[in-house]
């Protein structure tokens, strides 16, 4: 007979939750890129001074034998110059490769943060990012490769 006022407070805790109805964002958002030339500070992928070609462009890690792609998208912000998206996949990977051409591959070491949810799962946020061992400051939220 006790366990009957319990029953009746159940779904009062449940609707209590700070969830609710809302919904959690289970896919991070990608992170962009441009690749500029560090002399001059040309874009090397779009426009009159690219050399790299997007479409040969990759991004990937390395687990066991596995290779891990990111995918990316070419894609434009207004006002900004044209930037690669790329959806960085945050179960950790801490080394991502870049290969701009069969022959030139650079190495993204990614630094991360746990950020805890009391709602909506756990997730990570890209804190810092290294370009062959040299941090990049994300500028606006766009990380600048220079090359």
């Amino acid at each position: 007979m006790k366990t009957l006022p319990l029953l009746f407070l159940l779904p009062v805790l449940l609707s209590s939750c700070c969830c609710g109805n809302r919904k959690c964002s289970s896919s991070p958002s990608p992170q962009r890129f441009s690749i500029v030339s560090a002399a001059t500070g040309d874009d090397l992928v779009f426009g009159p001074s690219r050399i790299y070609d997007k479409d040969i462009i990759k991004f990937y890690s390395l687990e066991g034998t596995d290779t891990i792609i990111h995918f990316y998208t070419p894609g434009s912000d207004t006002g900004t110059d044209s930037l690669l998206y790329v959806s960085i996949y945050h179960n950790r990977k801490e080394t991502i490769y870049l290969r701009l051409t069969p022959a030139d591959r650079d190495t993204l070491t990614l630094n991360y943060h746990l950020e805890e949810r009391n709602c909506c799962s756990d997730y990570y946020i890209l804190t810092g990012l290294a370009h062959n061992h040299a941090a990049i400051q994300s500028n606006g939220g766009v990380y600048s490769i220079k090359k």
